[in-house]
């Protein structure tokens, strides 16, 4: 079934629930009834009217075709990138074993920047992994029945914004706390090599 097809399906399916909801809210039980049983999927009408048209409801919030492909070139690149650095740190990881096995890792001094600053490589993938859950599922929050463009809130600017600022405090609050704990335990070293 092609895409325009879908979408025509779709918007029958969002006019039959607003239909729906219309006569609910005016009580015309009439055509509450009569509607009803298009939802109904022990009904004949009913088994029709969810496989071939609510089946496709999300697409009735589409006016173009292109809009349901996502952003393929930012997906592939994202998962490529996710992936090699998913590689490195194996074999990164197998490096480092490989030496503490030695007994030797600590005058690899070479080897152990390259682990402190990997620590930022595992942010990018985990960064690049959420873009590709995230770009590669668009145009949907829930596949064919609802698109992006039609899960929106209720909730008010500020309360988005108050939340967002008190997430913001407590986590700042968070790092500081770990960055202390952190530079206290550097600045005492290690236990075995005051010994």
């Amino acid at each position: 079934m092609s895409a325009e097809e879908k979408m025509a399906r779709g918007r029958v399916a969002i006019q039959t629930l607003q239909e729906y909801q219309k006569a609910k809210k005016t009580n015309d039980t009439v055509n509450l009834a009569e509607i009803s049983k298009k939802f109904n999927p022990n009904t004949k009408e009913g088994e029709h009217f969810l496989n071939n048209y609510f089946k496709y409801f999300g697409y009735g919030y589409l006016n173009d075709p292109v809009e349901l492909i996502p952003n393929v070139a930012l997906t592939f690149y994202s998962f490529h990138i996710m992936v090699a650095l998913g590689f490195i740190f194996v074999l990164l990881f197998i490096f480092i074993l490989v030496y503490v096995w030695r007994d030797n890792i600590e005058k690899k001094k070479f080897l152990l920047y390259i682990g402190l600053w990997s620590i930022l490589f595992g942010f990018i993938a985990s960064q690049m992994g959420w873009i590709v859950a995230e770009v590669g599922r668009q145009p949907w929050i829930i596949q064919d029945l609802m698109p992006t463009i039609a899960a929106v809130t209720h909730l008010s600017v500020s309360t988005v914004q108050t939340t967002f600022v008190l997430f913001a405090i407590i986590f700042t609050t968070l790092l500081i706390a770990e960055l202390r704990i952190m530079f206290n335990q550097i600045r005492k070293g290690p236990d075995n090599l005051k010994k």
